[in-house]
């Protein structure tokens, strides 16, 4: 869901550590994405250690894997895994979408 362009904010804020201010950068995402077939991640492996999933994750565009082999993390947060910001705007850099500053 995080990282479909095909999904809204609304249905990835749930599961992102720090959603504040995202609006624009998941519009954005969305818009890249529908101009190249989509934009989706296709994990490779989940390494857990306690509260933290390190995942290992391909990048495809249109689906074809354009960025393999990226690497990421996942925390336990009040019982629902959900993605760093740190992760979520790494992923959007790779996807030359840009998330703010702040």
């Amino acid at each position: 869901i995080v990282f479909s362009s095909a999904t809204t904010y609304d249905e990835k804020a749930p599961y992102l550590v720090d959603p504040t201010g995202l609006e624009e950068t998941v519009a954005t995402y969305q818009d890249t994405g529908e101009s190249m077939g989509g934009i989706t991640l296709v994990p490779d492996a989940v390494t857990i250690d306690g509260d933290v999933a390190e995942v290992q994750y391909d990048l495809l565009f249109g689906g074809t894997p354009t960025y393999p082999d990226l690497s990421g993390d996942a925390v336990l947060f009040d019982g629902v895994w959900k993605v760093t910001r740190e992760m979520f705007c790494g992923m959007m850099a790779s996807a030359r979408v840009g998330c703010p500053t702040s």
